[in-house]
């Protein structure tokens, strides 16, 4: 069932953004949301796995970070945080941190607010 509304989130992405078939290595979405980076749209996604990665909206991969806890992400959310006017990946994860990582898949930061997210 999974497998089928990852599959469903992505055909929708495709029609609606007119882009290609691409494929998440055998991952499956848990999350997505569009980016603004360098005045072009691409996809930062989210996986069951715990792990983020960003697309074009042609399916080149741009950058996958594996998580090193395997702990869903439960919200994802695009913002410009450092002013670079590119939008970064915010994450709330079920390890209790909330992370950031700019437009090139480098954690900015992470931050635990002592009780869960």
């Amino acid at each position: 069932m999974i497998k089928y509304l990852s599959f469903v989130l992505i055909a929708l992405v495709s029609f609606t953004s007119k882009s290609q078939n691409f494929s998440t290595d055998g991952n499956d979405v848990r999350n997505s949301i569009t980016a603004n980076v360098k005045g072009k749209t691409v996809l930062y996604l989210s996986e069951l796995d715990g792990s983020v990665s960003a697309y074009t909206m042609e399916g080149k991969k741009l950058w996958r970070n594996a998580s090193t806890l395997k702990a869903v992400m439960f919200e994802i959310n695009a913002i410009d945080v450092n002013g670079d006017k590119k939008d970064d990946l915010l994450a709330a994860s079920a390890d209790g941190n909330i992370y950031c990582w700019n437009h090139k898949g480098e954690l900015l930061w992470k931050f635990n607010p002592g009780h869960k997210v």
